[in-house]
């Protein structure tokens, strides 16, 4: 990452979807700065369509990673 502040952690949780008496554990990342925004979006279309993820530091609502001055 860009900024000092934008970390992620691993968590580990039970996936409750999966099928069966026993559930598998599965890795799960939760993203530690509070003002950074993730958006999905889709690109292409039929089989050459993907998710395209933008990762963008809005601390302070300026532009640029901003939030490593704020430490």
């Amino acid at each position: 990452m860009s900024c000092a502040l934008c970390k992620d952690e691993f968590t580990m949780r039970k996936d409750v979807s999966a099928r069966g008496a026993t559930k598998p554990t599965v890795n799960v990342v939760r993203h530690l700065c509070p003002t950074c925004e993730t958006k999905l979006a889709v690109s292409g279309h039929g089989k050459a369509k993907r998710d395209v993820v933008t990762h963008v530091c809005t601390s302070g609502g300026a532009k640029g990673p901003t939030c490593c001055s704020t430490k």
